[in-house]
């Protein structure tokens, strides 16, 4: 079991593994964001693929990037599927560490991540993230619009 950055170079080999991982949680966004977008951005070096992998194949994917505001930076998770929930807790510890380690090697004085409740509390209760904030949602259509 390990976690490994998947540089730019190699996508092409693995895009068609990693993506139902990536496109599982971006069905849950306002359609903000779609895996193409992430595929450019990994492409361009903008975003980092992180990939949890193990003899039974890829167990789950991470997409982020780095966002820096004046004072701070962060590193922003925009995806994190895995294979199977239920497999969370026995990847939690690597994706964690991997997070934690690219965070530090890049300089970052946070992590940061919009998810789902169920995710938001295993990362809480398992790792020590704080839940700071939700996020709520209310679509609006302008006028003429559907």
């Amino acid at each position: 079991m390990r976690v490994d950055i998947v540089h730019p170079y190699n996508l092409p080999q693995v895009w068609h593994l990693v993506k139902p991982f990536i496109d599982k949680p971006l069905e849950y966004n306002n359609g903000e964001i779609l895996s193409t977008d992430l595929l450019e951005g990994l492409m361009g070096d903008s975003f980092i693929l992180l990939v949890g992998h193990d003899d039974e194949g890829i167990q789950g994917a991470i997409v982020a990037e780095f966002l820096i505001h004046p004072q701070k930076k962060n590193l922003f998770i925009l995806s994190w599927g895995m294979k199977n929930w239920e497999g969370y807790d026995k990847w939690s510890d690597l994706f964690e560490q991997a997070l934690i380690g690219l965070a530090l090697d890049n300089g970052c004085h946070y992590m940061s991540a919009w998810c789902r409740k169920g995710l938001a509390k295993k990362m809480v209760t398992l790792h020590g993230w704080e839940h700071s904030h939700s996020i709520v949602t209310k679509h609006v259509h302008p006028k003429g619009g559907d």
